[in-house]
Parts: structure tokens; C-alpha cells; sequence
């Protein structure tokens, strides 16, 4: 069976730790592991500075936020929202991110692959080619 992008990623990152904020972060080398949990990809993936604007966020914003931060960062639904809240295995902070949560992320990427048939397929990053 071939290997989804997401299990590619898992498997560069897991080669490469040190590559795995790099790949959280916005930019040419973000990985689809860290998208945001919105129903198109992309859409709501952007810095919203200090505005009150409500904003898909990725699995880690989604997880720091408690409820008094819901104006900023959240999943494209409020159930899902929760779900991502209650999950135990990820960390709230890019930066804790760890080999040991990237199948988790991957787990939660193809779920919202699942629910939001509007999402297009992910897109590994150039480095991930090579």
C-alpha cells in the first residue's frame, strides 16, 4: 500500500527532529502535518495579529486555547474544537512538539481530510520531494 503524504512526513520528521518546528511553521517548508483544522486547507491559516477575528487554527493553537481564547484560535467546528482540546496526545506548543506526536498529528489531518470532502489533497513540502 503507498504511503499517504501525511506517513511521508512522519517519516522525513522522524529522520530529521530538528526539522520539526521549521515544518510547524508558516512558509516553503510548513508541513501538511500542521495545517490548519479548517474545511478548505489553507483558507484560515493566517496570522491574524491582535484582531478579533475568529481563525481556524492548527491542532497546537487549537490545544493552547482554553474557552477564553475561542475568538482566536479554533477547528472548523465547535465539536471538533473539543475533540482536539480533549486529546491528551498533543502538546499546546510547537515547540513540544516531539517524534512521538507526529502520527498523531497525522491521525487528526486525515480525519478532517474525511469530514471536509472541500479540503484539497495536501501538499508536501519541496524538501519533502528530494
Amino acid at each position: 500500500m503507498a504511503k499517504d503524504v501525511y506517513a511521508k512526513e512522519v517519516e522525513y520528521l522522524t529522520k530529521h527532529p530538528n526539522e520539526i518546528y521549521t515544518a510547524w511553521y508558516y512558509g516553503e517548508f510548513h508541513s501538511p502535518l500542521f495545517d490548519a483544522c479548517s474545511a478548505v486547507r489553507g483558507e484560515t491559516r493566517t496570522r491574524q495579529g491582535f484582531t478579533l477575528s475568529p481563525s481556524c487554527g492548527c491542532l497546537t493553537q487549537i490545544k493552547a486555547c482554553d474557552t477564553s481564547c475561542d475568538m482566536f484560535w479554533h477547528a472548523a467546528t465547535a465539536a471538533l474544537t473539543k475533540a482536539i482540546r480533549a486529546d491528551k496526545a498533543l502538546p499546546n506548543h510547537p515547540r513540544l512538539i516531539r517524534v512521538k506526536h507526529l502520527s498523531r498529528f497525522a491521525y487528526w489531518q486525515r480525519k478532517l481530510d474525511k469530514l471536509f470532502k472541500t479540503r484539497p489533497a495536501p501538499k508536501a513540502p519541496a524538501r519533502a520531494k528530494s
